[in-house]
């Protein structure tokens, strides 16, 4: 779970810090790979931390964390790529 908050974090910083497409696309790709294994390593140790009975309940936490996520993470988005300048986008990743 380290290893992939490392991976989330170093592709956030190097998409922050990008000059160009390509170290953008890279750092981006890295917090991708980061956050794939984020999402896999949550649940690995819900399964493994919690016990059989309330493993459902603790789950439908997860999903609505992941869920509110997704859900509002495109609006957010796209209003902020409507409105504010490029260079100004950057900002996002420090967040």
């Amino acid at each position: 779970m380290i290893l992939a908050v490392v991976f989330f974090t170093v592709g956030g910083v190097t998409g922050a810090f990008s000059n160009d497409p390509i170290t953008l696309i890279v750092g981006r790709s890295f917090q991708g790979v980061g956050s794939g294994a984020i999402i896999i390593l949550t649940e690995v140790i819900a399964t493994d931390l919690v016990p059989m009975r309330i493993r459902g309940t603790w789950f439908g936490v997860i999903s609505l964390a992941w869920a509110i996520g997704t859900a509002s993470g495109p609006l957010i988005g796209g209003s902020l790529a409507q409105h504010v300048s490029w260079v100004s986008l950057f900002d996002i990743f420090f967040c």
